[in-house]
């Protein structure tokens, strides 16, 4: 599994977390994937349409692999159907939760949580502040600098 970060903090967490490989989100280019972290942004769009890699299991040789464009729309995005043309693209649409066989998205990420989530926690959640110091935890969040993934509030 490829995993597209932007921060060193989600890079680690990332693979510690199983991925295979971890790519900066600003330079996804020569890995057979065409990450797309937020459809609604104009980076994202501009990913799902840039050619991929071909491997040997995208006949036929030559074109692009596929590309996946993950998510849900706030707006109509925009579509560059002659690129995707010219470069006969394959792209895959996944609208946010699907299924996997008969099975929802977010029962699979039910029953992950059931196995895994102490783990996922505890990679994932970075900092954890008091409800008194609430403003602290907002700005910690904000600033990605600071190694924040997840911050908690607790009680």
């Amino acid at each position: 599994m490829i995993v597209v970060a932007r921060r060193p903090q989600q890079k680690a967490a990332a693979l510690a977390l199983g991925a295979d490989r971890v790519v900066d989100d600003g330079d996804p280019g020569g890995l057979g994937a065409t990450p797309s972290t937020r459809p609604s942004t104009s980076s994202s769009r501009r990913w799902a349409a840039r050619p991929t890699r071909s491997t040997p299991r995208s006949p036929p040789a030559g074109r692009a692999g596929p590309s996946v464009i993950l998510g849900a729309f706030t707006r109509a995005p925009t579509f560059p159907a002659l690129f995707v043309l010219a470069k006969e693209l394959r792209l895959i649409g996944s609208f946010v939760y699907g299924r996997a066989g008969a099975r929802a998205d977010f029962d699979i990420g039910l029953d992950l949580l059931a196995r895994q989530g102490k783990h996922i926690a505890e990679t994932v959640i970075t900092h954890r502040i008091p409800l008194a110091e609430i403003a602290r935890g907002f700005r910690t969040a904000a600033d990605k600098t600071t190694g924040a993934i997840k911050v908690t509030i607790t009680v």
